[in-house]
C-alpha cells in the first residue's frame, strides 16, 4: 500500500491541486468570471456609487441603498458605504 502510493504521489499531487482549484471559488465566493453586465446594470440602475466602494462591493452598495429605509439619498450613500468599508 505505502509503495503504491510513493509511486503515485505526482499523480495524486496533481489530482489534489486540479480538484482545489476546482473547488475553491465555491469556499470563497470569488470566481473567475464577472457577472454579465446587463445583470449588474439592473440591480444598480439609478443609482450613483461612490468611488471609494470597489467594483467588487458595488453589487452590494446597489442592494443596500435598495433595502434601505432612510428617506435621504444622500444619507442612505454614507450608511452603505460605512456599511461596505467595515
Amino acid at each position: 500500500m505505502l509503495k503504491c502510493i510513493k509511486n503515485n504521489l505526482p499523480i495524486l499531487t496533481l489530482l489534489i491541486i486540479v480538484l482545489g482549484g476546482f473547488g475553491y471559488p465555491f469556499y470563497s465566493g470569488e470566481w473567475i468570471t464577472l457577472p454579465r453586465l446587463a445583470e449588474f446594470d439592473a440591480k444598480c440602475y439609478d443609482i450613483n456609487v461612490p468611488d471609494e466602494v470597489e467594483y467588487k462591493q458595488s453589487e452590494l452598495f446597489c442592494s443596500c441603498m435598495h433595502m434601505s429605509k432612510l428617506e435621504n439619498n444622500k444619507e442612505k450613500s454614507k450608511y452603505c458605504a460605512n456599511l461596505i468599508k467595515k
